[in-house]
């Protein structure tokens, strides 16, 4: 329930860099359909720690009287030029844009991801944060907050590439 929500731990975290990822070995195992269930399932998880992270912002705002900010924190990550999912506030009413993952956890590590946009946007913007949570489906789950200008340099490892190559002309 939302009232529960307010109650949800959000803990600040001086980040450190995790494993590196062990080589792959090839394909995933999955068929399409398998992955595009899992995608739905990771989509649907993801949305659910949106609202979480939107809920435990508002209750942060309204703990501290700033009733009209509250009013104001939204769920934005339909806005994939913005960088972020949550636009919220600073107690002091600045911008406190949040990217909210849902993390899992392997041994002592979490691990997400971030694109391109999302790993500028926390270098230029004053007050980004990524909210990770965990345990999304638990009553009990937490908010760990990162600053983006934080996120280590040596926690990031290349998913995908984009490539380019030029066209074939004739002749």
């Amino acid at each position: 329930s939302e009232e529960d929500e307010g109650q949800i731990e959000v803990v600040s975290m001086e980040p450190e860099a995790g494993e590196a990822p062990a080589p792959t070995k090839g394909g995933s195992g999955f068929t399409q359909e398998e992955m595009d269930k899992k995608k739905r399932r990771q989509w649907l998880v993801g949305a659910e720690a949106v609202l979480k992270v939107v809920h435990a912002e508002k209750a942060r705002l309204l703990k501290q009287g700033l009733t009209e900010l509250a009013e104001k924190v939204k769920d934005v990550s339909n806005d994939t030029s913005l960088g972020y999912d949550v636009k919220s506030y600073t107690d002091n009413g600045g911008l406190k844009p949040i990217e909210v993952k849902a993390v899992s956890r392997r041994g002592d590590d979490l691990r997400f991801f971030v694109s391109k946009t999302e790993l500028q946007r926390s270098r230029e913007l004053e007050g980004y944060t990524f909210s990770l949570v965990t345990d999304v489906k638990n009553s009990k789950c937490k908010i760990l907050e990162v600053p983006g200008t934080k996120l280590p340099k040596n926690s990031l490892y290349p998913e995908n590439y984009e490539v380019r190559l030029k066209y074939p002309t004739d002749g």
